[in-house]
């Protein structure tokens, strides 16, 4: 039987892994429809892993309500429509469920493009009973999705494909599991229950309270959100869960401009959160190198202490350091550091002066020290660099010490060049 070996194989898939565990529930959305007296506002949080967050505008025809839909394109990617609202106060939103097989038991006829049928809502249907109406005619094989609609009236529907779950006239919630499989069971959707929880405490329907609802069932992968007033057609735009900026837009104001699109992501303030989205391939190597910083010192002083012990015992001299301390040192020092700063630039990407809050927040000793650490990396790196050139030429430490240690040095360099592209080190 041959021996299990440990394998840069082995560390990437770790380090895959662990930037999956960063970036957790990136299937996840949240909405929710609120009636209180004749104001009805919807709320919607986008997770997903794209950022080219786009808003499209397409004026009424003849035969066709005027449409806003909001999701993601570009000229890399078809357009996707993840959610809308039509000029008649009708509105939209798509979630990811878990599959089921896909059944038609009531030999409907099958709705042959069903990513379309909200297309097809939204363009001729003026509220939610015209949608079941429309809805009830075919076989919607939605074995993995499910829609929401809600109407200005108050009315909503989830239709999970031959399964449609109406609102209570007052307030509606989806997330990600089908409700008609509760059997009367508490939902197991944390974010579900917090909203339920924010609803029945709710004072007065206000966009400032829907939008703490939004923020408080936020992940890290919203890359957008919007509270709509389907009353108004008022809509409220939010990039990134960060709900300290909103741009605001009326529907019939936008289609009199006729058809055309926003981007939206440059018309926020720029977040580093979005750059491990946009650049995963450059996320899954930082989460590499987070790794690879953390065993490298673990693995050298478990071979040192282990060397020292077996001469210990066995009565052999202790053979002193050839290299410089101040190499030894400074290796220590950058992977502790590198490993450190990567584990809060994974895992909580807000923390770190970026952008406009390199100068705007200025206090704080946590953000100071993460303003100055790339800065201090950088210049470890410059000094292991001496000292890597140095041992191959005077033959320091073993062939193997010499390679790791040069491995350090251009991991370490890469990722100062990965924090410049980026603009963390400005």
């Amino acid at each position: 039987m041959g021996k299990n070996r440990f394998s840069l194989k082995h560390l990437l898939l770790i380090a895959c892994a662990l930037t999956l565990l960063f970036y957790r529930d990136s299937w996840a959305c949240s909405a929710f429809l609120i009636k209180k007296g004749n104001h009805v506002l919807v709320g919607n949080n986008e997770d997903w892993i794209q950022t080219n967050v786009r808003v499209w505008f397409i004026p009424a025809s003849t035969s066709e309500h005027g449409v806003v839909y909001f999701g993601f394109g570009g000229s890399s990617q078809a357009e996707s429509h993840e959610g809308g609202m039509n000029d008649q106060g009708l509105f939209f939103d798509g979630f990811g469920a878990p599959t089921i097989p896909d059944a038609n038991p009531l030999n409907k006829p099958l709705y042959q493009e069903a990513v379309g049928f909200p297309d097809k809502a939204l363009a001729e249907c003026d509220n939610v009973e015209e949608v079941a109406a429309l809805a009830e005619r075919y076989h919607l094989p939605l074995h993995h999705a499910m829609w929401m609609f809600g109407d200005r009236h108050g009315e909503s529907v989830v239709i999970e494909g031959e399964k449609l779950v109406r609102g209570n006239g007052h307030y509606q919630i989806c997330t990600n599991f089908r409700q008609s499989e509760l059997g009367g069971a508490v939902p197991s959707c944390w974010r579900y229950r917090k909203i339920d929880s924010l609803v029945q405490r709710m004072g007065d329907l206000t966009v400032a309270s829907c939008r703490d609802a939004l923020d408080a069932v936020h992940l890290k992968t919203t890359q957008y959100s919007y509270i709509l007033d389907l009353n108004s057609r008022q809509i409220y735009f939010y990039h990134f869960h960060d709900f300290a900026h909103v741009i605001e837009m009326n529907l019939a104001e936008e289609l009199a401009k006729g058809p055309h699109h926003v981007d939206m992501r440059p018309l926020f303030p720029e977040k580093l959160g979005v750059r491990f989205f946009a650049n995963m391939g450059t996320a899954y190597f930082l989460s590499f190198s987070m790794l690879f910083f953390f065993l490298s010192p673990v693995f050298w002083a478990g071979r040192l202490l282990y060397r020292r012990i077996v001469k210990a015992k066995s009565g052999e001299p202790k053979t002193p350091w050839k290299p410089a301390v101040a190499s030894v040192l400074i290796v220590g020092a950058l992977c502790v550091l590198d490993f450190a700063y990567l584990v809060i630039l994974l895992r909580f990407p807000e923390l770190i002066p970026y952008g406009q809050q390199q100068t705007a927040d200025r206090g704080g000793l946590l953000r100071f020290v993460l303003l100055i650490l790339p800065w201090l990396n950088t210049a470890l790196i410059a000094a292991l660099l001496y000292f890597n050139w140095i041992a191959w030429k005077r033959g320091f430490w073993g062939v193997i010490g010499r390679i790791h240690y040069t491995l350090i040095s251009l991991i370490g360099l890469a990722v100062v060049f990965v924090w410049i592209s980026w603009g963390i080190i400005p």
